[in-house]
């Protein structure tokens, strides 16, 4: 979107990027002051004074709230807002604009640049409202290593791309969903606001964190060996910590599972990349049933029960979906 005097609103970017690309124009320390009355620099817009600061510049605050709402309530907590795509920082310098961060970057399912289809890296510096220069200055200085103390270059490993082809097709699915009211799968069309609910107790399930003597949800296998949290939290507050927190792997195991869960691939594809998900419970094929019954780590009668429930309060279509998932759950080992 074009707005006279300042750099073009790109396309998927967030609102805190565009106006701290035009504070070349306007004056730094008058765009910093507006965008620390924010609660949310990047989706805030109900602020009646940032809304009276975009309209003096010349955009609508109609057009802004097109512009720059999320697409999805599925958004990282600002302080978990680190991952980015090195590709398209790139490609913009490349076409002549500042670098500029991208609102899909900012999403719990969005783990994927569906523009380069490779994983999203995760910041390794401290970010502030510049981060969009600031990852991009260290992706030039460090060409992706870091040198430790012992002056050995260290690598941050990349994803197998299979794993990232198979999440992204998820990816893709769950982007869908946001977007239509109806989606087919299997011949049966199943409301898009069902998949997102069914979805989201998934992710929490499957994204639940590391405690000691708890090795946390099924994507957080490649996690052992990191610290775990330590004291006591309930089931509501670990669900809400382990959807905030946006490392990039268990978010790509998680949506190759819910892929599992929906059917959006063969079986074949997830055996074809199974051994590189680090997951440690018992999920040999992949199937529905294998993860309501391990891969959903559910443990307790009361747990148990509350996903019977919440699954039973969805359309007669999407039970029948889930038949198998519920089965597994059904029959999975309750401790008490």
């Amino acid at each position: 979107m074009k707005v006279h005097g300042l750099p073009n609103v790109q396309f998927d970017e967030c609102l805190s990027s565009w106006i701290i690309r035009s504070g070349h124009y306007i004056g730094e320390q008058i765009v910093l002051r507006h965008i620390g009355l924010l609660a949310d620099p990047d989706f805030d817009l109900t602020n009646p004074g940032l809304l009276a600061f975009l309209s003096s510049l010349g955009l609508d605050g109609s057009k802004a709230i097109v512009c720059f709402r999320p697409h999805t309530s599925w958004l990282l907590p600002i302080e978990e807002r680190a991952a980015y795509c090195p590709q398209c920082l790139c490609d913009d310098i490349a076409s002549g604009i500042s670098p500029y961060w991208r609102k899909s970057w900012c999403y719990l399912h969005c783990p994927v640049c569906l523009t380069h289809m490779c994983a999203l890296v995760r910041s390794r510096v401290r970010l502030d409202f510049h981060k969009a220069w600031s990852v991009f200055i260290d992706e030039c200085n460090s060409e992706n290593g870091r040198v430790t103390k012992n002056n050995v270059i260290w690598r941050q490993s990349l994803s197998p791309k299979k794993t990232v082809l198979l999440a992204s097709r998820v990816q893709r699915f769950l982007i869908k969903a946001h977007r239509r009211p109806f989606i087919t799968i299997d011949n049966t069309e199943v409301s898009g606001h069902e998949i997102l609910l069914v979805a989201q107790y998934l992710f929490e399930r499957f994204l639940l964190p590391r405690r000691k003597g708890d090795s946390g949800g099924a994507a957080r296998g490649m996690e052992r060996g990191m610290s775990v949290l330590h004291g006591y939290f309930s089931p509501d507050q670990l669900r809400i910590l382990g959807c905030s927190n946006c490392s990039i792997f268990p978010r790509l195991v998680a949506l190759i599972l819910i892929g599992c869960v929906f059917k959006i691939f063969p079986l074949c594809r997830f055996l074809a990349v199974r051994d590189s998900l680090g997951l440690h419970c018992l999920i040999e094929g992949g199937t529905p049933y294998e993860i309501g019954y391990s891969g959903l780590r559910i443990h307790l009668r009361k747990d148990a029960n509350a996903a019977l429930s919440f699954i039973g309060e969805q359309s007669s279509d999407m039970q029948s979906l889930l038949e198998p998932l519920i089965e597994g759950i059904r029959k999975a080992r309750i401790i008490s």
